[in-house]
């Protein structure tokens, strides 16, 4: 058995590495903005307007122009894609979960249970020529399927599983949480494999 030690060292590099790697762009961003943005700034817009997918209580939209028409319309003066705009997002996401925290509740349990087997879930009817894309996302449903399989296999080696277990659940969590389209779930696949 390897020690706790040891993992700890593993565990490190790879931060060592993920900073070396990232750490470019958060200077190229703390420059370009002024503030420190790790990786995007349209966490805030996914979310928001995620919650504009379904039916909603406080108008929130699935249309980047159309959010950045409510915001004009409110009076903001932002420009789309800037932290301006993230920030206007992130204020419309949280003053929602506030008063309405039942309702995105709700939301993100059934996203729970769609983003890991997409029962209703097509793709937008221009991808592929109009293909509507069930075999793939039902394909991801019978990958999840497969590794409950394998947990059940192989009860004694629980502990290796820890890691590729943990990996396909942040899928699901993360987009239950935000939103999820095809073009971010496909990405996601080669964790699930």
């Amino acid at each position: 058995r390897k020690s706790l030690r040891h993992h700890g060292r593993v565990w490190g590099l790879a931060c060592l590495v993920m900073l070396a790697l990232l750490s470019p762009w958060w200077i190229r961003n703390y420059r370009v903005f002024g503030r420190f943005i790790p990786t995007s700034i349209s966490f805030w817009q996914g979310v928001w307007e995620g919650m504009g997918s379904v039916p909603n209580p406080f108008g929130a939209v699935l249309d980047d122009q159309e959010t950045l028409a409510q915001l004009r319309r409110e009076g903001r003066k932002v420009d789309y894609g800037t932290p301006a705009f993230e920030d206007a997002m992130k204020e419309k996401a949280l003053a929602a979960f506030k008063k309405w925290p039942a309702w995105y509740l709700s939301l993100c349990l059934k996203r729970m249970g769609e983003a890991l087997f997409y029962p209703s879930f097509e793709f937008p009817s221009h991808w592929w020529g109009g293909y509507k894309g069930y075999v793939p996302l039902y394909w991801s449903g019978f990958i999840v399927i497969l590794g409950l399989l394998g947990l059940a296999a192989t009860p004694g080696l629980w502990r290796r599983h820890l890691l590729p277990a943990s990996l396909l659940l942040c899928f699901p969590i993360f987009f239950a949480c935000v939103h999820y389209e095809a073009r971010y779930v496909l990405p996601g696949f080669t964790a699930y494999l």
